[in-house]
Protein backbone atom coordinates (compact mmCIF):
# COMPACT_ATOMS: atom_id res chain seq x y z
CA UNK A 1 0.00 0.00 0.00
CA UNK A 2 2.75 2.49 0.40
CA UNK A 3 4.52 2.22 -2.59
CA UNK A 4 1.04 2.68 -4.78
CA UNK A 5 0.75 6.29 -2.43
CA UNK A 6 4.39 7.16 -3.55
CA UNK A 7 3.55 6.00 -7.33
CA UNK A 8 0.58 7.90 -7.07
CA UNK A 9 2.38 11.16 -5.24
CA UNK A 10 4.92 10.46 -7.95
CA UNK A 11 2.17 10.70 -10.59
CA UNK A 12 1.29 14.18 -9.62
CA UNK A 13 4.36 15.39 -9.20
CA UNK A 14 4.57 14.09 -13.12
CA UNK A 15 2.25 15.96 -13.76
CA UNK A 16 1.42 19.06 -12.57
CA UNK A 17 5.92 19.86 -13.54
CA UNK A 18 3.96 19.29 -17.10
CA UNK A 19 1.28 20.93 -16.63
CA UNK A 20 3.34 24.18 -15.45
CA UNK A 21 6.07 23.68 -18.58
CA UNK A 22 2.84 23.26 -20.88
CA UNK A 23 1.31 26.53 -19.50
CA UNK A 24 4.94 28.45 -19.69
CA UNK A 25 5.09 27.28 -23.36
CA UNK A 26 1.13 28.56 -24.41
CA UNK A 27 1.76 31.86 -22.33
CA UNK A 28 5.07 32.28 -24.17
CA UNK A 29 3.50 31.76 -27.60
CA UNK A 30 0.74 34.04 -26.86
CA UNK A 31 -0.14 35.13 -23.11
CA UNK A 32 -3.19 36.56 -24.18
CA UNK A 33 -4.72 33.72 -26.03
CA UNK A 34 -3.83 31.67 -23.02
CA UNK A 35 -5.59 33.33 -20.26
CA UNK A 36 -8.71 33.60 -22.80
CA UNK A 37 -8.77 29.64 -22.99
CA UNK A 38 -8.52 29.24 -19.66
CA UNK A 39 -11.40 31.45 -18.88
CA UNK A 40 -13.30 30.73 -21.67
CA UNK A 41 -12.64 26.68 -20.48
CA UNK A 42 -14.01 28.07 -16.95
CA UNK A 43 -16.90 29.71 -18.33
CA UNK A 44 -18.23 26.75 -20.02
CA UNK A 45 -18.16 24.49 -17.14
CA UNK A 46 -19.83 26.91 -15.00
CA UNK A 47 -22.67 27.66 -17.81
CA UNK A 48 -24.41 24.12 -17.41
CA UNK A 49 -24.52 24.33 -13.53
CA UNK A 50 -26.17 27.94 -14.29
CA UNK A 51 -28.55 26.84 -17.22
CA UNK A 52 -30.08 23.70 -14.60
CA UNK A 53 -30.41 27.11 -11.67
CA UNK A 54 -32.17 29.03 -14.23
CA UNK A 55 -34.08 26.04 -14.91
CA UNK A 56 -35.13 24.74 -11.75
CA UNK A 57 -36.50 28.41 -10.77
CA UNK A 58 -38.09 29.03 -13.78
CA UNK A 59 -39.86 25.52 -13.18
CA UNK A 60 -40.98 26.71 -9.50
CA UNK A 61 -42.22 30.06 -10.37
CA UNK A 62 -44.22 28.38 -12.88
CA UNK A 63 -45.51 25.97 -10.10
CA UNK A 64 -46.22 29.03 -7.79
CA UNK A 65 -48.04 30.95 -10.47
CA UNK A 66 -50.50 27.87 -11.11
CA UNK A 67 -50.90 27.44 -7.78
CA UNK A 68 -51.78 31.27 -6.66
CA UNK A 69 -52.32 33.09 -10.45
CA UNK A 70 -50.86 36.22 -9.39
CA UNK A 71 -49.29 38.97 -11.80
CA UNK A 72 -46.51 39.56 -9.71
CA UNK A 73 -45.28 36.01 -9.85
CA UNK A 74 -45.76 36.06 -13.98
CA UNK A 75 -42.97 38.52 -13.93
CA UNK A 76 -40.64 35.84 -11.97
CA UNK A 77 -41.77 33.40 -14.70
CA UNK A 78 -40.77 36.00 -17.73
CA UNK A 79 -37.61 36.95 -16.26
CA UNK A 80 -36.64 33.61 -15.46
CA UNK A 81 -37.30 32.32 -18.92
CA UNK A 82 -35.60 35.64 -19.89
CA UNK A 83 -32.52 34.62 -17.95
CA UNK A 84 -32.86 31.05 -18.81
CA UNK A 85 -32.78 31.88 -22.90
CA UNK A 86 -29.75 34.41 -22.56
CA UNK A 87 -27.47 31.75 -20.27
CA UNK A 88 -28.37 29.12 -23.06
CA UNK A 89 -27.83 31.16 -25.78
CA UNK A 90 -24.37 32.10 -24.08
CA UNK A 91 -23.45 28.54 -23.77
CA UNK A 92 -23.76 28.23 -27.31
CA UNK A 93 -22.42 30.85 -27.77
CA UNK A 94 -18.97 30.26 -25.75
CA UNK A 95 -18.22 26.38 -27.45
CA UNK A 96 -16.90 27.53 -30.79
CA UNK A 97 -15.24 31.12 -29.37
CA UNK A 98 -13.16 28.54 -27.52
CA UNK A 99 -12.43 26.70 -30.02
CA UNK A 100 -11.12 29.41 -32.53
CA UNK A 101 -9.07 30.49 -29.19
CA UNK A 102 -7.82 27.21 -28.64
CA UNK A 103 -6.82 26.78 -32.52
CA UNK A 104 -4.90 30.09 -32.63
CA UNK A 105 -3.30 29.12 -29.15
CA UNK A 106 -2.25 25.61 -30.99
CA UNK A 107 -0.69 27.56 -34.01
CA UNK A 108 1.22 30.13 -31.70
CA UNK A 109 2.49 27.20 -30.07
CA UNK A 110 3.40 24.76 -33.05
CA UNK A 111 5.13 28.24 -34.47
CA UNK A 112 6.95 28.93 -31.22
CA UNK A 113 8.29 24.94 -31.48
CA UNK A 114 8.94 24.89 -34.83
CA UNK A 115 11.02 28.33 -34.12
CA UNK A 116 12.79 27.09 -31.26
CA UNK A 117 13.73 24.03 -32.96
CA UNK A 118 15.21 25.87 -36.21
CA UNK A 119 17.30 27.77 -33.92
CA UNK A 120 19.17 24.99 -32.39
CA UNK A 121 19.52 23.24 -35.16
CA UNK A 122 21.29 26.45 -36.61
CA UNK A 123 22.96 26.75 -33.40
CA UNK A 124 25.56 23.45 -34.45
CA UNK A 125 28.62 24.09 -35.73
CA UNK A 126 29.71 21.30 -38.05
CA UNK A 127 27.80 18.82 -39.53
CA UNK A 128 28.63 15.64 -37.41
CA UNK A 129 25.23 16.20 -35.22
CA UNK A 130 23.07 15.85 -38.33
CA UNK A 131 23.92 13.05 -39.46
CA UNK A 132 23.15 11.04 -36.23
CA UNK A 133 19.80 9.22 -36.73
CA UNK A 134 18.63 9.48 -33.39
CA UNK A 135 18.68 13.72 -33.66
CA UNK A 136 17.25 13.10 -37.41
CA UNK A 137 14.14 11.17 -36.21
CA UNK A 138 13.73 13.64 -33.73
CA UNK A 139 13.71 16.57 -36.39
CA UNK A 140 11.65 14.64 -38.10
CA UNK A 141 8.88 14.07 -35.59
CA UNK A 142 8.91 17.47 -34.75
CA UNK A 143 8.60 18.60 -38.31
CA UNK A 144 5.60 16.25 -38.99
CA UNK A 145 4.04 17.42 -35.20
CA UNK A 146 4.14 21.21 -36.71
CA UNK A 147 3.55 20.42 -40.55
CA UNK A 148 -0.07 22.10 -39.91
CA UNK A 149 1.15 25.10 -38.56
CA UNK A 150 1.49 27.78 -41.35
CA UNK A 151 4.96 29.13 -41.92
CA UNK A 152 4.01 32.90 -41.49
CA UNK A 153 3.91 34.51 -37.89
Amino acid sequence: MTNSLVQTKRSWQTFWRDAGKMLHLAWTARPRFSLLAILLSLVQALLPVAVAWLLKLLLDAVVVYFETPVAHFFRYVVLFAAGYVVVFSLQKLVGPLEQYIKGELQRAIGLLVRGNVYRQTLSFEGMAYLEDPQYHDLQNGNTLATAEVPHSP
